[in-house]
């Protein structure tokens, strides 16, 4: 079997975030289909991106560079916002809403001067679905549940929030 490395690095603040992947080439087994050259992974993350209106770029553009702090509680305990989300390390693309690590910070950078995107698109992103129940199950909560977004520049807010820089949105997600 052929395995193919590649490493892919991210420079971002002065700081370099290296992720590495491997596939297994002509076996049939590394999650690639062959019509596309995309993985399994790759397709859901183009799916989300399209669905939240949110670009998937070659790499990162600083045009707008923000960052948001999102912390998600569900049912009175944290839930970690995972890194790598809306990296697409398979194909080398990088969305322009992602995460680097799991400290839930929201990076929001792109190629267009004063980009706006909200929370609802960041989520879109993660894979959270547009259905109440799907959101619910989601963040595994027992449907139906409340979700409810607080902002610490601006008291409640909705998901439409828009992300704003060193602001810190807090989620609660609560099942009735």
């Amino acid at each position: 079997m052929h395995r193919a490395r590649r490493i892919i690095a991210i420079i971002a603040g002065g700081v370099a975030i290296a992720a590495c992947s491997s596939s297994t080439a002509s076996s049939g087994k590394s999650g690639i289909d062959s019509g596309t050259g995309a993985t399994a992974a790759s397709r859901a993350l183009t799916a989300r991106t399209t669905a939240a209106g949110v670009p998937l770029l070659p790499q990162e553009a600083f045009e707008t560079h923000i960052h948001t702090q999102l912390d998600v509680t569900v049912d009175g305990k944290a839930l970690e916002v995972p890194a790598g989300i809306g990296i697409d390390s398979d194909a080398n693309r990088i969305a322009a809403l992602h995460t680097h690590d799991a400290t839930g910070e929201i990076h929001v950078e792109s190629p267009q001067k004063n980009a706006k995107y909200t929370l609802d698109q960041f989520l879109t992103v993660w894979g959270m679905p547009a259905s109440a129940d799907g959101r619910c199950t989601f963040f595994n909560a027992t449907a139906p549940c409340t979700i409810a977004v607080t902002s610490k520049d601006a008291g409640k807010v909705g998901l439409d929030m828009i992300l704003k820089d060193l602001d810190t949105l807090t989620l609660t997600v609560t099942s009735t």
